[in-house]
């Protein structure tokens, strides 16, 4: 569909599908590197004190998430997949498809979606599972915390650095909150400015802190 190559920040090469309709003005579904955004943002709360560590559990900031299985679920695992909710992803197509309003009966309620859980795999900490749930759970988080859903936190503290070419769209679920799982768009050369940035500007955790 497209490509953009970045040499010391500077446009170096780019390429479009023409035959599609592709140009520079191209919105670019980020996929799964939604979930990295979202990460992104729980960083900038805890590094406002709005969150005050991440060994703090989920339901100490949450009154929604008190009341589900990730109540007791520090926030460090949650951005890990390491929750112990989910087993596999047997299960994950049907929470996407409710979350992304596929039945189109009111259901894509993060929140709702999560506490409608009951049960949980494993202890928290032990594994690393991939799955849509835990980065479901974080952005209910931001929007307890904050009021606000995560894609306007992202737009005003990280997104707006990059000086943007053009708009981010990003799927939101019946309330105006932002999905975690996915629906993150912006243009092409907007990513590749983006993700330099997490790359160079943005302090990566050690792995001795457990992410």
């Amino acid at each position: 569909m497209s490509a953009v190559v970045l040499k010391d920040r500077k446009l170096v090469y780019e390429r479009y599908n023409e035959n599609r309709g592709f140009d520079d003005r191209f919105l670019a579904h980020g996929m799964s590197t939604t979930k990295t955004a979202v990460a992104l943002v729980v960083g900038h709360l805890l590094c406002e004190g709005k969150i005050g560590s991440l060994d703090d559990t989920m339901g100490k900031y949450s009154n929604g998430l008190a009341s589900s299985v990730y109540k007791d679920v520090i926030i460090k695992n949650v951005l890990r997949m390491a929750s112990g909710i989910n087993e596999n992803r047997d299960n994950e197509r049907r929470f996407n498809q409710t979350l992304r309003n596929r039945f189109q009966d009111g259901s894509n309620d993060q929140l709702q979606v999560i506490q409608s859980l009951k049960t949980r795999y494993s202890d928290q900490g032990n594994d690393s599972r991939y799955h849509t749930l835990d980065v479901t759970a974080a952005s209910v988080l931001v929007n307890e915390i904050t009021g606000k859903s995560v894609d306007a936190i992202f737009y005003n503290k990280i997104y707006s650095q990059i000086g943007p070419e053009d708009k981010m769209v990003w799927w939101a679920d019946k309330n105006g909150y932002s999905l975690g799982l996915a629906g993150l768009y912006m243009t092409t050369r907007d990513w590749a400015r983006q993700v330099n940035i997490w790359l160079t500007k943005f302090r990566p955790i050690p792995v001795s802190e457990g992410i």
